[in-house]
Parts: C-alpha cells; sequence; structure tokens
C-alpha cells in the first residue's frame, strides 16, 4: 500500500471513513484488507466510500462454510441473499461522472426530389444519425418560406419551379447539426378548361353567350384567349378568378368553333365548342314546323294554317330574291294574323307564343 500511495494512489478508505474503518474481523480483531485506491484523475470523481457490512458482522454460524453444521442446520439456517457469502465486506465507491462529450449530429435530407404544382411531395430525413445514438428531432425549411417537423413530412409547392429544402436534426441534449439541403423540382401543371356549352338555332345578328371554367392546382397568373372562329380573330378574354363568360354576335349563318385558350406563365389548355347559326331560309322553315304542330294538335284550323304557311312561303322566296323588304312584310303580317286570331279567341295566346316569338327573331334578323 505505501508503495501504491507514494505513486500518487490515494487509499479511499483511510481519507474516507478513517481510522475506525473495517473489512474484516478475525479472532476478536477488526480491521480491513479489503482496499479501494483511486489516482489523481478518479480522484475528484468520488462522492462516497463505505465498506458493506455484510460479511464481517454476522456470525460463523450463518456463513457458507458447511463444516461442524449438522444438515438441520444447513437447511435452516442458510439463506440465498448476500449475507455471510465471504469473510470479507466488499468496497462500494461511489463515483459522480462528468457526461461523455456529445458529438452533433450530421443530417441527411435526402432527394433529389420531384412533383407538380399543387400535388404533395413527400420528404424523409431517416439516414440522418448521432454519434451517440440519441433520439433526433427534425426541422425543416422547404424553400418556399414553409416549414415542417418530423422525419418524413410532406408539402404541397403551390408554384413550379426549382427549391432548395434544408435540414436541421437536434439530439436530446440540443446539439444541432449543420444544415443539410436537396433539391426540388416541381414541374408545372398546365390549365384544364372544362366544357363549355356551344350553341344551335342562333339566328344571324343574334349573340351567342356561354360561360365556363378551368382548373389549375398552381397558383399562377392566369390569362385568357377566345376566338369565335367566325373570322373576327382571337381576343383577350377576361377572367374572373377561374371563371369566364362569352359573349359574340354573329354576323352571318354557318358553323362555328369557339375555342378557348387559358396559359399560366409556363403552359396553356384549350376548350373548344361549336355554335351553329341557320340561314333565314332554314328558320323560316323551322317557323312551317310550328305551323303543322298548331294544325296537327288542332290549336288552329286548316284554313287558319293554310294562311299562314302561304306568309312564310312568300316571305321565304322573297328571302332567296334577296328581297328583305318583301320578306319582312309577310312576316309582319303573320305576326298581325297571328295577333287577330288570339284576339278572336281561335287560338290560345299560349298556344301562338312560341310561333310569334321565332318569327319575331326572323324579322329582327333580317332588320338588321
Amino acid at each position: 500500500m505505501t508503495v501504491l500511495t507514494d505513486g500518487g494512489f490515494t487509499n479511499l478508505i483511510e481519507s474516507k471513513l478513517g481510522a475506525n474503518a473495517y473489512s474484516y474481523a478475525f479472532d476478536g480483531q477488526w480491521g480491513y484488507l479489503d482496499h479501494a485506491l483511486a489516482s489523481a484523475s478518479i480522484e475528484p470523481f468520488v462522492n462516497g466510500v463505505a465498506d458493506w457490512h455484510i460479511n464481517a458482522d454476522e456470525p460463523g454460524v450463518l456463513d457458507y462454510n458447511t463444516e461442524f453444521k449438522t444438515p438441520n442446520h444447513v437447511a435452516s439456517l442458510y439463506s440465498a441473499d448476500p449475507f455471510r457469502v465471504a469473510d470479507h465486506d466488499p468496497v462500494i465507491v461511489g463515483l459522480t461522472l462528468p457526461e461523455p462529450p456529445n458529438e452533433a449530429p450530421t443530417a441527411r435530407a435526402g432527394g433529389p426530389y420531384t412533383g407538380t404544382e399543387g400535388g404533395s411531395v413527400l420528404f424523409t430525413g431517416a439516414s440522418s444519425t448521432d454519434p451517440e445514438g440519441q433520439a433526433l428531432t427534425y426541422a425543416w425549411s422547404f424553400g418556399d418560406g414553409a416549414t415542417g417537423t418530423g422525419v418524413s413530412p410532406s408539402h404541397v409547392y403551390a408554384q413550379d419551379g426549382p427549391y432548395t429544402a434544408s435540414l436541421v436534426v437536434t439530439d436530446a441534449r440540443g446539439l444541432s447539426s449543420v444544415a443539410a439541403t436537396a433539391t426540388v423540382t416541381v414541374d408545372n401543371v398546365a390549365p384544364t378548361v372544362a366544357a363549355f356549352a356551344g350553341a344551335t338555332g342562333l339566328l344571324p345578328g343574334e349573340t351567342y353567350s356561354s360561360a365556363g371554367t378551368f382548373a389549375d392546382p398552381g397558383a399562377d397568373a392566369w390569362s385568357a384567349t377566345v376566338n369565335f372562329g367566325d373570322g373576327t380573330g382571337e381576343s383577350p378574354l377576361a377572367l374572373s378568378g377561374k371563371s369566364f363568360a362569352l359573349s359574340h354576335q354573329y354576323a352571318a349563318a354557318g358553323s362555328f368553333t369557339v375555342t378557348v385558350d387559358v396559359r399560366d406563365d409556363d403552359a396553356s389548355g384549350t376548350r373548344t365548342a361549336t355554335v351553329a347559326v341557320l340561314t333565314i331560309g332554314v328558320a323560316i322553315d323551322n317557323a312551317l314546323g310550328l305551323v303543322d304542330g298548331l294544325a296537327a294538335s288542332r290549336k288552329i284550323n286548316a284554313g287558319n294554317a293554310t294562311a299562314l304557311r302561304m306568309k312564310l312561303q312568300a316571305a321565304k322566296a322573297s328571302v332567296q330574291r334577296g328581297d328583305t323588304a318583301s320578306a319582312l312584310t309577310e312576316l309582319r303580317s303573320l305576326v298581325a294574323e297571328l295577333d287577330s286570331l288570339v284576339a278572336n279567341r281561335r287560338l290560345a295566346g299560349a298556344d301562338a307564343a312560341p310561333l310569334r316569338a321565332y318569327v319575331g327573331r326572323i324579322i329582327a334578323s333580317l332588320s338588321r
């Protein structure tokens, strides 16, 4: 012991417990043969020393030896506990050790990632590590001003473009990593124009009206154009949010394709509809069909039906000759005759209304 203490070791029993310490008893004498030594580097961390008196203080009759004991002694006195398992008491040394050095974790942001605007992009930082194996928390920055937490968050980018996402991980002792980055490529999604109504049965000079919508998951700035297909060319189309309204007067008969084009900053979406504008001749034929319907349902008698047909046929012939004025005269005469039939109770006003309204449209078209 002298050699060891001279070499710089401290006898902990002597320094902490004093001269009365003991860990062994024999033949009426007490002392200690069991030692705990501390080097100069470990001694500052010793927080306590004790002899655990589980052996020296116990009577020999209870010890581990079976000599001089009857089988009954062995069975009744022996117990499987720590007492009297040896002649010496163990020395217990308590240490308060400093926490080991904490090394910073390493963040790994994964990637590269791809997605589309308005769609969800899934991230993962699962390959991040901590040298001490501590639990990590995850702080993400997605590159568009938004942030997130968790090992595998998802994020929706409102606009297409390249982004740089970053991840910082922090261990259980509060030490954070250097930020790791990953590239994110978000592709544009072109606007999709929903189907909108065309028209059938318009007359020259009448106005086509319709409305429509479009969809785009991105937070884009949109512009739109419309071409009504009659040679007037493409023109700007006003948008209200993701809706639009169409209005156009067709001067001549024909079948026309209406084309709506909505564009974001990268691509466009297009939808078409058909507008049919009838000739006056076809419109007069339709009016003749209405007269035939009144006659077939006996809303008017055969004589009145014939008179109405004759006026319509005369108007059609005048149109075919290019004599618009005569055609208008015949048509206005037909309207007057319808009004007379209604006034004389020979035709119900409700039954006359469809024919009167349709002929009125023909008159308005010819009058332009």
